[in-house]
């Protein structure tokens, strides 16, 4: 964030987000920033963080994202990948995508049956309890009534694995 990157860097952010400007080293708070960004008034300069690091030092981008992966210890590495690590990377994310459609698919799918078994069990529940023997059960009702637990416990498990 635009706070980090000055804090490193020795000037002292506001919390109002504005600060004199560091790139031409200005005495008056013209030089305004949010968390992805900042604004000179009178210099004009404008960008990311990024492009701060750029205007600081007077390095290029690629320069400046080394400096900034250095300067925060951010580990990220600065090689360009093979087109086989490429491929191989294209190839995981294809199948975590169509994973996740299919965990979506299933989800719909017992939300749908589960909904529609509620509303058999509502419709069809006996109405009033017998009086003499038993009381006409309507197939339907205890047909939801068994599925429903069931279908309870596949939605609790499609949770657990989607964790």
């Amino acid at each position: 964030s635009m706070t980090d990157v000055l804090n490193h860097y020795g000037f002292v952010p506001s919390r109002y987000g504005r600060i004199p400007c560091p790139l031409h080293h200005g005495r008056d708070k013209n030089f305004s920033y949010k968390q992805k960004s900042f604004k000179c008034f009178v210099c004009g300069k404008s960008g990311s963080p990024i492009d701060f690091v750029m205007h600081l030092f007077g390095i290029s981008f690629a320069q400046a994202v080394e400096r900034i992966n250095s300067d925060f210890r951010l580990g990220l590495s600065m090689e360009r990948p093979s087109d086989a690590d490429l491929t191989a990377l294209r190839e995981k994310q294809r199948k975590e995508r169509e994973e996740k459609e299919r965990w979506e698919s299933i989800a719909k799918q017992l939300a749908a049956e589960h909904l529609y078994w509620h509303e058999i069990s509502v419709h069809f529940a006996p109405i009033r309890p017998a009086t003499y023997g038993e009381a006409y059960v309507h197939p339907l009702y205890a047909e939801a009534v068994k599925k429903l637990p069931y279908i309870e416990y596949l939605i609790e498990e499609h949770d657990k694995k989607r964790r």
